[in-house]
């Protein structure tokens, strides 16, 4: 059997113009049209919901990962110093089957430019193995430095 992806949203948020999600592993690809910020103003009212279900090789059995994520609003941070408006994502995934548990990751995008500029993560994953269950967990966070690109 493939491994399928699929999305859920409203109605008035396919009329408005839906970015493309999943990629292979059940991640999202961010391609706000044309900028964060009208992502807000669009998706903010929504959650968008998706499903992916698939193997892993180092895991028995088949896997789910069902997601939501919802635009939580605009938020200004701090980068460098500038401060930037930013549209801060919630992505809530809860995986069943195979592997077990859940990613919580927080993201926040230039609302000019929808360039990632800070993330933060909570990862706890359950692996059934030989030797009983597994337990995975990550707690981890980056924000870029600067706006300018360096060489």
């Amino acid at each position: 059997m493939d491994d399928t992806c699929t999305a859920r949203i409203s109605d008035r948020a396919i009329e408005q113009g839906l970015p493309r999600f999943c990629d292979r592993f059940g991640s999202p690809i961010h391609e706000y049209e044309p900028a964060a910020q009208r992502a807000h103003r669009v998706f903010g009212p929504y959650a968008l919901e998706w499903s992916c279900t698939g193997t892993n090789t180092a895991a028995p059995g088949r896997s789910s990962a069902a997601t939501t994520a919802r635009i939580e609003g605009v938020v200004a941070l701090r980068i460098g110093r500038s401060v930037v408006p930013t549209v801060h994502e919630l992505q809530r995934i809860t995986l069943k089957g195979g592997q077990r548990g859940s990613i919580i990751e927080d993201w926040w995008f230039t609302a000019a430019s929808g360039l990632p500029v800070r993330m933060d993560r909570h990862i706890t994953i359950k692996s059934s193995s030989p030797i009983g269950t597994i337990t995975y967990r990550e707690a981890g966070s980056w924000q870029i430095t600067s706006l300018q690109p360096r060489t």
